[in-house]
């Protein structure tokens, strides 16, 4: 075992180490630390990974058909009694009847062995969910056999020395623990007897939640809560935890909005698919709200990074770039579509390139480089060419010059953009209430006031 000068990283010469250390720490105190961590150590060793007592030996498959088919428990000799039941226990998810769950905690119940509490502490820990009657029986039943046990083994006594960890709030409650003694989140397993694999419970998604949320912490590195993400890998806890950071960090650097855009890219989904972007019902309102409000976010980061890269990479063009960026909000859906070349501008910037997923090439080019933005804001979709002279386009959606325009990744020319027999959108010696709903306009004059004016009464 290492010594305590090992585990408090102490390495200095042993004659200096004495005579400045004699009078900082208590000799006592070091007998007591080298106790407890031999006594952590032990309980590390005997508390073998959960769901190592599953024989495999027992053709579970076949029992759990026969259990679905027959809606009751097998009937079965009993030699094998004992490994079946053991065993069932990891499988309680694989169950359809909860009768049969009732049926199968009498029986053990009746013919109790201590060696059933690994598989229903697994089935607890990985299908954490207090809302269900099925999970609260079987909850309830582990908590009463732990608390009237009454033997040596280290991992059943750990366990019921903390009861409290299976409260519905235990997993809150253990989370902030972790943020009030300033521990690593990711030794929320270890301080629960298990081994750091079972981090991907349902259990630990309360405590890596509400870590996070108490006290919110400015100076989290974003590397740690990668890691954090990635090890866990729950998608509830990807939907509160990145939109927690998206919603509550003030100080959000360009990198860290980088950061957020990209996880949220991927471990939530596209900002423009509402389905992906949800929660189950049962979750709190809070969690709704937040969640809705990152995705607002990400839309509006998303759509100030095309609106910068095409005025910027596909047409140098400040007064139109500053048009647009400020409707970044209101834009529910933005595309550019180009030819290789403007294609390969976005492939050049490692920051840009996460962009492509949605770029749309154009696949004939023969003329001009020319590229194309297109914005749509409630039910208009509006189209900005890269070469000058080139008009606005304004579409109504029902009538686009291209069927799924926003889901399509080529199209055969750039002019397939323009319906040039459209009229003026807006007419630039009368622009007051003389206006279509859709047509052409040119930039020119007082364009961006006929503009606004038309984008506020559509």
């Amino acid at each position: 075992m290492e010594s305590i000068n090992d585990l408090l990283g102490f390495h200095f010469q042993a004659d200096v180490f004495a005579k400045m250390g004699n009078n900082v720490i208590n000799n006592n105190l070091i007998i007591e630390v080298e106790k407890k961590t031999s006594e952590l150590l032990v309980v590390s060793k005997k508390f073998d990974d959960i769901g190592s007592g599953v024989d495999k030996s027992i053709d579970i498959e076949k029992i759990l058909k026969e259990i679905n088919s027959q809606n009751k428990l097998p009937e079965m000799p009993l030699d094998k009694e004992k490994k079946v039941f053991r065993t069932l226990g990891y499988y309680l998810s694989e169950i359809k009847s909860d009768d049969v769950v009732t049926e199968f905690l009498l029986y053990i119940d009746e013919k109790w062995r201590n060696s059933y509490f690994l598989g229903l502490v697994d089935y607890v820990f990985q299908f954490w969910n207090p809302l269900s009657s099925r999970f609260c029986e079987v909850r309830d039943f582990l908590k009463d056999k732990l608390q009237k046990y009454d033997g040596s083994n280290p991992r059943y006594v750990f366990l019921r020395q903390n009861l409290n960890c299976f409260d519905d709030n235990g997993p809150v409650t253990l989370g902030v623990k972790l943020k009030v003694e300033k521990k690593d989140i990711l030794s929320c397993t270890e301080v629960l007897g298990m081994p750091e694999e079972k981090i991907t419970y349902n259990y630990f998604s309360d405590v890596i939640y509400s870590f996070y949320k108490y006290k919110f912490d400015e100076n989290v590195r974003y590397e740690n809560l990668v890691d954090v993400l990635n090890r866990h890998n729950n998608a509830l806890t990807d939907k509160s935890v990145i939109p927690l950071f998206i919603t509550k960090k003030k100080d959000l650097s360009g990198s860290w909005k980088d950061v957020l855009e990209s996880l949220s890219k991927q471990r939530i989904g596209d900002c423009e698919n509402n389905a992906k972007w949800s929660l189950p019902a049962e979750v709190e309102t809070e969690r709704h709200e937040m969640l809705k409000e990152a995705q607002d976010l990400i839309r509006i980061w998303t759509n100030e990074k095309y609106i910068s890269l095409f005025f910027e990479k596909c047409v140098e063009e400040t007064e139109r770039k500053a048009f647009w960026l400020r409707y970044v909000k209101q834009i529910d859906k933005i595309r550019i579509a180009g030819p290789e070349v403007t294609k390969g501008k976005i492939e050049t910037d490692s920051i840009l390139r996460q962009l492509l997923d949605k770029f749309i090439l154009v696949a004939n080019n023969t003329s001009k480089d020319t590229s194309a933005i297109i914005m749509k804001i409630r039910g208009k979709i509006y189209i900005e060419f890269s070469e000058k002279g080139n008009a606005l386009y304004v579409y109504e959606e029902s009538r686009l010059p291209k069927d799924k325009l926003f889901s399509c990744k080529t199209i055969p020319m750039i002019a397939s953009l323009k319906q040039t027999y459209l009229g003026m959108l807006i007419e630039s010696s009368s622009w007051g209430e003389y206006h279509n709903d859709y047509g052409r306009m040119v930039h020119i004059g007082e364009w961006e006031k006929r503009l606004s004016y038309y984008i506020s009464k559509h």
